[in-house]
């Protein structure tokens, strides 16, 4: 069991966030994006107040 940096709850799975480097639970997780069949961006509910970083995340294209 590990810790969610961001809401301190004990999960099995934690991703992290592309933006902030933390590594989050699925409740902290606000949107995920598949850009390759491996290659994930994931961007947690702290970064998605950032209009900056919600601007880079939904304009990110698949390569």
């Amino acid at each position: 069991m590990t810790t969610c940096q961001r809401c301190s709850d004990q999960t099995h799975l934690l991703e992290k966030c592309t933006y902030c480097q933390k590594y989050i639970c699925r409740k902290c997780e606000k949107s995920a994006r598949r850009l390759a069949k491996i290659n994930r961006l994931i961007i947690c509910k702290d970064c998605w107040g950032n209009m900056a970083t919600r601007m880079q995340f939904k304009s990110a294209k698949a390569k």
